[in-house]
């Protein structure tokens, strides 16, 4: 799924921020959660309920701004 691809994509970048940023372990924590999701749900709608951050379209989207 293209959204799993991006979410390890962006846990690889993650990894290359400074360990004293904040948003180093909100960001991979959040992508750790939202590749759970993903892995344990088959339905689109499930994952877009779970995830409560709109449409598919829009978590792929901001998956790709989170890169």
């Amino acid at each position: 799924m293209k959204l799993m691809k991006l979410y390890y994509i962006a846990l690889q970048e993650n990894e290359k921020l400074p360990d004293k940023y904040g948003y180093k372990l909100i960001s991979r924590e959040l992508t750790r959660f939202r590749m759970k999701v993903v892995d344990e749900n088959m339905s689109i709608k499930a994952i877009e309920d779970k995830i409560a951050m709109g449409m598919i379209e829009q978590l792929i989207i901001k998956a790709h701004e989170e890169v």
